[in-house]
């Protein structure tokens, strides 16, 4: 099963959440001194104000600089539903920085229907305008009506097409359940552009690292501290997620930024591809729609694909890359060897459904 769904609770549930966070501070500030006393053997140093010295080890190091770096950039997003009804709900999600000019992004299911959206950042709320949001990747971008005094960003300037290999380590940092940004760590367990039946417009990475409540939308890296995507799906029967590559998160906020909207293009055409002796794959038309981009510049069925523009196809999922990546009014060159030419296509906005 894919979930997309972000966690949520009714507005009394928030309430009811506040006073048990207020009944257990007023527990711990109200602990008598015998339960606070501890053991002379267990408190050498912390009587003279000395905090313990915690060792890290050489393997710990880089999720502890990773969660350091980043974890202030790193926020919890609220949006309110259906504010004057019975029904209303408050859906929680992570999000984080992208700027100086506080932009926020996060998953659209978490803001899509929010009447009211506020940004948690510590023990400061700051209300959010949402710009605009892509339901093909469930992404949307938010702007806070008030900049904050200090935090930090993750830049999406240097997000590339950047290979992830399967078995690499992550680290995401994310606010789980209304506490303290955190980090999780995980694997890349594989690379999806089908999922059952459910075909994604660019090919995610599925991972290990388990989405609970309030984790969709946290940033993700891998070992080296480079920003490789967004936690975006839950796969909760395998304890799992899907990450939307970080190439194609800055393609879609680049977007939003411009404009407010996202148009995702359609060349018109279906194609499948083969297993050669060699290992490699054959891609081949196998459709072309009537009057469509495709057909137009003459695309045939039988023609094998071997690039566009400067991408050679190798896979169906560089196909998706180079077709996500492009805007509506492009021209791409389109290179099959059937009849040993190039075609021009240029593309057009994917039919409303």
């Amino acid at each position: 099963m894919l979930a997309l769904t972000p966690h949520s609770f009714s507005p009394h549930d928030f309430l009811r959440r506040l006073r048990v966070l207020g009944a257990f501070i007023l527990g711990v500030c109200c602990s008598s001194a015998e339960e606070k006393a501890l053991p002379t053997a267990l408190s050498s140093g912390a009587s003279e104000g000395v905090p313990p010295k915690i060792s890290i080890t050489q393997q710990e190091e880089p999720a502890v600089a990773i969660f350091e770096n980043n974890r202030s950039a790193v926020v919890q997003v609220l949006g309110w539903t259906d504010t004057k009804s019975d029904s209303a709900q408050i859906l929680e999600g992570s999000g984080f920085f992208i700027d100086e000019q506080a932009h926020v992004v996060v998953a659209a299911s978490v803001v899509a229907s929010a009447e009211k959206i506020w940004v948690e950042r510590g023990d400061e709320s700051f209300a959010a305008e949402k710009i605009g949001s892509d339901p093909e990747t469930n992404l949307a971008l938010l702007h806070l009506l008030k900049r904050p005094e200090r935090f930090t960003s993750i830049p999406l300037k240097n997000a590339t097409e950047k290979e992830v290999r399967i078995g690499s380590a992550l680290i995401s940092i994310g606010s789980k359940l209304g506490m303290a940004p955190g980090p999780n760590q995980g694997l890349i367990s594989g690379r999806h552009l089908l999922y059952g039946e459910h075909k994604f417009i660019v090919p995610y990475w599925r991972s290990s690292l388990a989405m609970d409540g309030g984790e969709s939308g946290s940033p993700v890296f891998d070992i080296q501290g480079n920003f490789i995507g967004i936690l975006i799906a839950a796969l909760p029967d395998i304890h799992s997620s899907f990450i939307l590559p970080a190439f194609a998160v800055r393609r879609v906020v680049d977007e939003l930024l411009r404009t407010g909207s996202v148009s995702h293009v359609s060349l018109g055409f279906s194609a499948s591809q083969e297993l050669r002796p060699n290992g490699s794959y054959r891609l081949s038309v196998i459709q072309v729609n009537k009057d469509s981009p495709a057909e137009k510049a003459g695309l045939q069925v039988g023609d094998e694909l071997l690039r566009i523009n400067d991408k050679i196809l190798s896979s169906m999922e560089d196909l998706a890359i180079a077709i996500f990546l492009a805007h509506v009014g492009d021209n791409l060159d389109l290179e099959v060897s059937s009849r040993r030419e190039i075609i021009r296509i240029r593309t057009s906005p994917i039919p409303s459904a």
